[in-house]
């Protein structure tokens, strides 16, 4: 699998002359979260509660450390850190002071990291007609086509075979539910769809 970008044309102010350019932007899949994690990690032997208690216990360890002043560095993942915010008030005895909030969580991914994903990451320009300009009919057609070759497909690889979405996969499996085309067996992470009949 690779990385699809999208070339797009840089606006130029008018009284600017020369050579047009060009600049990138990598065209996302969608946004994974916590059922997608877990539906990755569950063949490594952990069940999702397990999985679930893990990050949940590394999202609080990680919140409380950085409450107390720390800064937090996953190995070959990042490091975070806090920032703030900090401006001129006059205080309660009317005299001038600093007053510093919390701004946000700083991330900065690790250099191991960053490197592993530019010497292993295929970049592929994103075609004129990509299957996530596909139609409704297209989709489904290619999902057929997998059940018959499986016999079950579920929502993340419905995402990938058409490489739209999660949002639109969720979509379009409730419509062929409603439509009687498949049928959803399990539930969460569990929950696969096969056809009907």
């Amino acid at each position: 699998m690779a990385v699809k970008v999208k070339i797009y044309n840089t606006p130029r102010p008018n009284d600017r002359e020369g050579e047009a350019l060009q600049h990138a932007r990598v065209v996302s899949k969608g946004t994974l979260r916590l059922d997608d994690i877990c539906e990755a990690l569950v063949p490594m032997g952990l069940n999702t509660a397990q999985i679930k208690g893990i990050l949940d216990g590394l999202v609080q360890y990680t919140r409380k450390s950085l409450q107390e002043g720390y800064h937090i560095e996953w190995e070959e993942l990042g490091t975070f850190s806090l920032s703030v915010r900090s401006k001129q008030i006059i205080n309660a005895a009317n005299k001038p002071a600093t007053e510093v909030t919390i701004d946000g969580v700083n991330f900065r991914a690790h250099p191991e990291l960053k490197k592993k994903i530019r010497q292993t990451t295929k970049i592929e320009e994103y075609p004129e007609e990509s299957p996530a300009e596909s139609s409704q009919a297209q989709r489904k057609a290619r999902m057929l086509k997998q059940l018959e070759k499986d016999g079950h497909i579920t929502g993340m690889e419905y995402t990938r075979l058409n490489n739209c979405t999660r949002y639109t996969a969720q979509k379009d499996l409730d419509t062929f539910v409603e439509e009687k085309i498949i049928a959803s067996v399990g539930k969460g992470t569990r929950k696969i769809f096969v056809a009907v009949g």
